[in-house]
């Protein structure tokens, strides 16, 4: 009950805001949300432009969105890795993402106001002969600081997400709601993203947040009450598995909740510009056996110039909840030198959840990104992982990389 007052207060506060300064916008979705991983995709500059075909069916596109409100696309992203040290046999790794996604703007075409269905058809799997690249990390031994992230070998074709956006007052906010991707919205930050410029889940999504099973059913709410802060909140089913979907784990009534503060200096750079404070806390999960757990996320990304983008996380928790670390502090920067092509730096530190455990885990990451035509673009990638949790014996290992994402 308590939830459900805080968040109708906090859908009012926005909207009496939005009428107050309609013309100013801020989205506050993370940049794995449906439309701007299509959007994107339409107006990445390149290296090359690439056959004439593509050009006519990306031209295609654009004029269906313009018309209809009706946009689409697919993406493989391929990622191959080799580890010097594993506690197996195996040191190679390929795996992929795969998905098709789609966005229809059904209210509000062309106002401040829309909404739109999203959704997000998706399979993660590994190629035959080949672990994983989120199992080569358990052979290294990485728990938290997982080098493979999210390059997983059982995440079954499944609709993950198939939700209702509703936007309010020029995008000042709205609300989101059905089976939602949870990093699409919680402590988001210009790198929670697949397709930029960083594997390791330090870089990525915070060792120390909760997660949940991608497809969760789940509601959330954000909007700005001021010119420049926004207030968030968002509820999901704790239980949720990627890559199926099973209704009966609702009726459980364990859930994963967050609720965030944000400061940007401008609203039209808030996805670069911003600092967040997020306060989530997770219900005890009974038949799984994980006691609850809270904790606070923190994070800011800085845009020093068109060319130079950084960034800064910490997290800590109780060590409940299902989460890998109880501490986190991340940092990285991002350099392009021109819009076509990137260089990446990142190091991160976590202190593992893992009872066993009696070392901290540090990583670091360096890359090179070539956008070489708008349907593709490759990545070359390198890890220095140490202290691996569970492969004591090793004090350290390398992890080189190299992914691949055809885009449609």
């Amino acid at each position: 009950m308590k939830i459900k007052i805080t968040l109708v207060l906090l859908f009012s506060s926005f909207l009496i805001n939005a009428q107050k300064d309609a013309k100013r916008s801020g989205n506050l979705e993370g940049p794995e949300n449906v439309e701007h991983q299509i959007e994107k995709r339409n107006h990445q500059k390149t290296l090359f432009e690439g056959p004439q075909s593509l050009q006519t069916y990306t031209q295609w596109k654009k004029d269906l969105k313009k018309k209809h409100g009706l946009s689409f696309g697919a993406s493989a992203i391929m990622l191959y890795q080799n580890a010097n040290n594993t506690t197996g046999s195996d040191c190679n790794a390929l795996g992929g993402v795969y998905r098709f996604m789609g966005s229809w703007e059904l209210v509000g075409r062309g106002t401040g106001h829309t909404g739109r269905l999203d959704i997000r058809v998706e399979n993660r799997s590994n190629f035959s002969g080949f672990l994983a690249p989120s199992q080569l990390s358990g052979q290294v031994g990485m728990v938290p600081l997982n080098s493979g992230f999210a390059y997983s070998h059982n995440f079954k074709t499944d609709l993950a997400v198939f939700s209702w956006v509703q936007m309010f007052g020029n995008n000042s906010g709205g609300f989101a709601v059905g089976r939602l991707a949870f990093d699409v919205y919680l402590d988001p930050t210009a790198f929670q993203t697949f397709s930029r410029s960083f594997v390791n889940r330090a870089f990525i999504l915070n060792a120390s947040a909760p997660t949940t099973g991608i497809g969760a059913l789940g509601a959330v709410v954000k909007g700005y009450v001021s010119e420049k802060i926004w207030l968030g909140g968002q509820i999901y089913d704790a239980n949720a598995a990627s890559g199926s979907f099973d209704f009966e784990t609702v009726k459980m009534n364990e859930w994963m909740r967050a609720f965030e503060v944000g400061f940007t200096p401008s609203r039209d750079r808030q996805k670069q510009d911003k600092i967040q404070l997020s306060y989530w806390f997770k219900d005890a999960r009974f038949a799984a056996g994980i006691p609850k757990g809270q904790g606070l996320l923190f994070s800011t990304t800085y845009g020093v110039n068109p060319k130079l983008l950084t960034f800064f996380k910490f997290g800590t928790n109780d060590g409940g909840g299902g989460v890998a670390a109880k501490n986190t502090l991340s940092t990285g920067v991002e350099y392009k030198p021109q819009a076509y092509h990137a260089f990446a730096f990142a190091a991160g530190w976590a202190e593992p959840t893992a009872v066993l455990a009696d070392k901290d885990e540090y990583a670091v990451e360096l890359s090179y990104t070539a956008y070489l035509m708008r349907w593709i673009s490759v990545m070359a990638d390198f890890q220095f992982l140490k202290n691996p949790t569970s492969n004591p014996s090793e004090d350290s290992a390398f992890v080189f990389g190299f992914r691949t994402i055809v885009n449609l």
